[in-house]
């Protein structure tokens, strides 16, 4: 379990109220799956959430004006043998904030980055 604040204010899309958001995981326990989600705060309001499965670690990584996060999953299969990373991206001034998701990479991803500005 993690959290991350935003690093600036985020002025999203069909929002009046600018407030400061913070992004959080939970791990999976028993058959509930881990979770990846947006708070807005002094709010509280759920802004997106996403479920994941099969999950061994995820690390969150904020653009630096807070337009974009990215999520790093770490994946195991099934028999926990092998494992796969996925990248998840939030746009975050987007309506709804949209997820587009990298493909799975086979290979072990150590690190990720934005570029600065």
């Amino acid at each position: 379990m993690d959290f991350d604040w935003a690093p600036a204010t985020v002025h999203r899309e069909g929002v009046k109220n600018y407030e400061q958001l913070f992004c959080y995981w939970t791990p999976e326990i028993g058959s509930n799956p881990a979770k990846v989600g947006l708070m807005s705060i002094p709010s509280k309001e759920i802004v997106r959430t996403l479920n994941l499965f099969s999950v061994s670690d995820v690390k969150l990584h904020w653009q630096s004006d807070a337009s974009f996060l990215c999520v790093k999953v770490d994946r195991h299969s099934k028999s926990k043998k092998s494992q796969a990373t996925s990248l998840e991206i939030f746009r975050v001034k987007e309506k709804g904030v949209p997820v587009e998701v990298v493909d799975t990479i086979k290979d072990t991803v150590v690190n990720f980055a934005w570029e600065p500005k």
